[in-house]
């Protein structure tokens, strides 16, 4: 092999080294390896010279058949075919001057590839009738190939000319029409002639193109390389500018789009037109029956207004003209009947019920929809009426009776929608309000810091946690007794338990204004009440130990030396009063009291 490349490189060395008459032996080596890159020119040059040399001819011949694969099959079909009829000349040629003398002389080198042993002899040797009938099928097939370049380019321009005659008949109908409603509503008398038109041409365009595919397909069946063409025909929808454009009909996949649906569409929608408007009008008297069943009958008719969701008018509507005054006026409408069946919902399921996160929730779904009806009534406004009333005068005629009525509906819907935000807002207000409270049995808890000598619940602490859980504790003032109450208040705000004790000091409402608290966490993690009430000259302390899920341990009253506010401190096992630097109180971890002056006199004792 490197010996091969090195005499190739040698020739062509020699080839562009000295300006004298090529020899064909040389040249022979490169068309014999098929190196028709480097040997074109020489073998040119070499024929020019000598025009009647037998295997020159023969090897142009091969070298013109071999090139046919360079040339574009459709772009390039002029210069296929006469790209092939130079070869079938050189081979024509080449018959003729390919003589017994010829084979016989060069049998070992130019025709050597044709040595078969001879059955009558038993000798290798060239039969020149092998030569001949090699030159004479390559001239049948060369013949045959100019024959399908031109079948399939016949079929190409066909399947190209039909289409473009189907594109522009569209191009003209988009014209005059500009949209398919307008098309359907108001066609002319040879509208529908002109649509079968375009269904014909295109029809004509697809078998072209079928017989081009297939022919293309045989044509490349004995090619090793085999370039298939994929034609997809893509639906026309509302009369799309995309299908204006020029395909790119040279590429490999071809995006056409299906002119003979369509125009069928068109000349059915034309014909169907008067049911199609009869449709709307019942459809839109199904909305107006449900909306009178929800308001006398005080019903939940989700179930129903999902269907009219999905209904089969509104996908047609939807496809026929999509961007219709119309398709958002019922859109609007369903959204009125979600939104008053929602309401229905809060008064006969949710309107007394005690729990507030579940009213909250509810409010919030109301909000959520009326949101969604305000942005579709917004939407009715500002419509093309002139060409509304082109395409829905049949409708406006059954369900407005005028132009004028169906007009000052629209304008309606506005006030309507404003009078539902008021309301809805009202009722959100009144639900917050109301969260504001935990309620226990008959009474309201405020979950607020409040001190009010009116109140019956007045908080010193109050605690959100996770979850809208709010932990309070205060005094519960009456005019039997005052109570110490503590309670852990649920999402619900109902409260299921209220842990309360005596008060260890003596409150009255007129007092409360001197009253002065803090919280503190034991050592073991519970909560300790610390409450000071002035009364009179006297200033009286409280202790309450508790936790708000085991409810209150103990609570005791401790007596203090003088007006001087305490302070509390935790030691080992014992909690510490003191007033300034003195120490008042001890206290042990179960609440018994300890008076430091009792226990040096015992201790003196």
């Amino acid at each position: 092999m490197r010996l091969r490349v090195f005499i190739l490189g040698f020739i062509l060395v020699s080839f562009s080294s000295y300006a004298q008459k090529v020899k064909y032996k040389d040249l022979y080596i490169l068309l014999r390896a098929k190196n028709y890159k480097d040997a074109s020119g020489f073998l040119k040059s070499y024929l020019l010279d000598d025009p009647e040399h037998p295997n020159a001819n023969y090897q142009m011949g091969l070298m013109l058949e071999h090139n046919l694969v360079e040339l574009d099959l459709l772009k390039e079909s002029d210069a296929i075919i006469n790209r092939a009829d130079s070869s079938i000349l050189y081979f024509n040629r080449a018959h003729d001057y390919i003589t017994e003398k010829e084979i016989k002389k060069h049998d070992d080198d130019f025709y050597e590839l044709f040595k078969r042993r001879n059955l009558r002899t038993g000798k290798f040797e060239v039969i020149i009738s092998d030569v001949h009938l090699d030159i004479e099928d390559r001239i049948k097939k060369l013949t045959d190939y100019k024959s399908d370049v031109a079948s399939i380019n016949f079929q190409f321009n066909n399947g190209v000319k039909y289409y473009e005659l189907a594109r522009l008949g569209y191009k003209k109908l988009k014209e005059e029409y500009k949209d398919e409603l307008s098309l359907s509503l108001g066609a002319l008398a040879n509208a529908s002639a002109e649509l079968t038109n375009i269904g014909v041409q295109f029809d004509s365009s697809v078998v072209s193109f079928k017989h081009y595919k297939s022919l293309k397909k045989e044509f490349e069946s004995n090619s090793t390389s085999i370039n298939d063409v994929i034609i997809t025909y893509e639906p026309i929808k509302e009369f799309s500018d995309d299908v204006l454009q020029i395909p790119d009909f040279y590429a490999n996949k071809i995006d056409l789009y299906q002119f003979s649906d369509w125009s069928k569409n068109q000349i059915i929608k034309i014909n169907s037109n008067k049911e199609f408007i009869n449709d709307l009008i019942k459809f839109d008297q199904s909305l107006e029956k449900l909306a009178n069943e929800i308001e006398e009958d005080s019903v939940d008719l989700s179930s129903e207004i999902f269907k009219k969701i999905t209904s089969p008018i509104l996908k047609e509507l939807k496809f026929v003209d999509d961007k219709s005054l119309l398709t958002k006026l019922f859109q609007y409408k369903i959204s009125q009947l979600n939104f008053n069946s929602i309401w229905m919902q809060w008064l006969t399921n949710y309107a007394d019920t005690l729990d507030i996160a579940l009213q909250l929730n509810f409010v919030d779904k109301l909000k959520t929809q009326l949101d969604g009806v305000t942005k579709l009534v917004e939407r009715l406004d500002g419509y093309d009426a002139e060409l509304f009333n082109l395409r829905y005068n049949r409708f406006i005629s059954a369900r407005f009776n005028t132009t004028e009525n169906f007009e000052k509906y629209i304008h309606s819907q506005n006030n309507l929608v404003a009078n539902e935000i008021g309301k809805v807002e009202l009722l959100k207000k009144q639900v917050k309000a109301k969260d504001h409270w935990g309620y226990w049995h008959n009474e309201r808890i405020p979950l607020s810091l409040n001190m009010d000598s009116l109140a019956i619940f007045n908080n010193f602490y109050v605690d959100s946690l996770e979850k809208r859980v709010i932990r309070v504790a205060g005094f519960k003032v009456n005019e039997v007794d005052t109570l110490f109450y503590m309670v852990s208040v649920p999402s619900t705000r109902k409260v299921d338990t209220l842990f309360q004790v005596q008060s260890p000091i003596p409150l009255v409402k007129d007092s409360l204004s001197y009253l002065a608290f803090s919280v503190h966490k034991t050592p073991t993690n519970e909560n300790l009440f610390l409450v000071t009430n002035r009364v009179k000259e006297s200033l009286i302390v409280g202790l309450i130990k508790a936790t708000f899920t085991e409810g209150i341990i103990w609570s005791t009253a401790v007596p203090l030396l003088n007006l001087e506010p305490p302070t509390l401190t935790f030691e080992e096992d014992e909690i510490v009063l003191m007033q300034g630097q003195e120490v008042t109180t001890f206290l042990l971890s179960d609440g018994t009291l300890v008076v430091p002056e009792l226990e040096m006199e015992e201790e003196s004792n």
